[in-house]
């Protein structure tokens, strides 16, 4: 039987399917050797779950959750997703019948789910075959379960962030993008009422991993830090920035490190989208600041590194571009100075307005030479020309010495 969730949900309407549906999702599809078909079923009894949270709160609590330790890999991965998903369903079920979840779930539920947490956290599970995967299963698990609010001590939650840490260093990017994710819901969540002291101390766990000599380790806390919330990157926002900035500079040693420099660009769009960009601001991003970041930004349009792999600083220039572009835009006018754009209106006379087409090299070189009268840009332009002569393709060859 295929997962669909539109057409599942359909049919799950009718009492007289509905169990027997949940019930066939649970024994054949939690397990089902497919990653996306848990992940369908995971999402599909969510949805469920507001249909008949009765039902639900009995097969998380008898069947779900004590297969989230099971040896079979499959079926521990698909109860986790499913787990997570559910729980959620039923804070909100909570919610929705303004009633505390202890009230809703019972004791027992809630003591069974709190050692789940801590359970799915061990090193057998996550050190032996299949790693990766229970990782961003436990990823996501922990997201679920933050944004619904679950209630969680103070223990859980350490190790929980703890467990996150570890997977932002992750070679794998799928496990950074879901413990990225993760992370910034559980703070969001669990530590909106700290106080200062704490969240400091938990700031300064990300910091030096941003500029530290393990390039994953930069790659996925960069991106975390510029994901936190705004009353986490509040508490030191100059230092964030700074990290930020520091890590998306080339030095001899992360010449080669490009995805670092592109998350950190990324990340600092992301923390002045946060915070704000305004002097008056309390916490935001000043002028001085802004100034800064806009040259860090232009830093980040000069990256040509190069490797094997081909022209690996062209993402450092995209999220550069990507990333100035959002400044720009939510930038007060009177902060912007006039020298950040460059013979604007002498560019504007030349290059027509969009849709432009330079998928040739002739139509992008004509544009070229146009573009080389202006003293600001004559050099890169020259530059570009010079090197394209020693292109390996005979068309450019031919298009820059004619």
């Amino acid at each position: 039987m295929p997962i669909s969730n539109s057409g599942d949900l359909f049919v799950a309407q009718y009492e007289e399917y509905r169990p027997h549906l949940i019930q066939h999702l649970v024994d054949r599809k939690v397990i089902h050797w497919d990653t996306v078909i848990r992940q369908l079923t995971s999402q599909a009894l969510h949805q469920m779950t507001f249909l008949d949270p009765e039902s639900m709160k009995l097969i998380l609590s008898t069947q779900i959750l004590p297969r989230c330790t099971n040896p079979e890999l499959y079926l521990r991965h698909g109860s986790i997703l499913v787990s997570g998903k559910v729980i959620s369903a039923l804070c909100q079920v909570a919610k929705d019948h303004q009633r505390r979840l202890p009230d809703e779930l019972g004791d027992a539920a809630m003591e069974s789910i709190t050692q789940t947490c801590i359970d799915i956290l061990e090193e057998r599970f996550w050190r032996s075959f299949g790693g990766d995967p229970m990782r961003i299963a436990v990823c996501h698990f922990i997201q679920d379960l933050s944004s619904g609010g679950f209630p969680l001590l103070d223990a859980v939650v350490d190790r929980w962030l703890k467990a996150l840490r570890e997977c932002l260093a992750s070679g794998d990017s799928n496990v950074q993008q879901s413990a990225i994710s993760a992370v910034t819901a559980l703070i969001g969540e669990y530590f909106r009422h700290q106080p200062v002291e704490k969240l400091t101390a938990w700031l300064n766990h990300f910091l030096p991993e941003v500029t530290s000599n393990n390039q994953q380790a930069r790659v996925g806390n960069a991106l975390a830090l510029g994901s936190m919330p705004r009353f986490l990157l509040t508490v030191s926002l100059p230092k964030v920035i700074q990290q930020l900035c520091t890590c998306a500079l080339i030095t001899d040693k992360t010449l080669q490190w490009a995805e670092s420099r592109k998350n950190a660009l990324t990340a600092l769009s992301l923390v002045c989208t946060n915070v704000g960009i305004a002097p008056s601001s309390p916490g935001g991003v000043d002028q001085v600041t802004l100034a800064g970041m806009f040259r860090t930004f232009i830093d980040g349009f000069e990256d040509y590194t190069v490797d094997s792999r081909g022209d690996i600083g062209a993402i450092v220039r995209e999220s550069a571009m990507y990333s100035i572009q959002v400044l720009t835009n939510t930038s007060q006018p009177d902060l912007l100075e006039a020298d950040l754009i460059r013979s604007l209106e002498e560019l504007r006379s030349i290059i027509p307005p969009p849709p432009l087409d330079i998928s040739t090299e002739k139509e992008c070189f004509d544009l070229w030479m146009k573009v080389i009268r202006l003293d600001t840009y004559r050099k890169a332009v020259i530059t570009g020309l010079v090197s394209s002569i020693g292109s390996l393709t005979e068309s450019l060859v031919c298009i820059c010495i004619y």
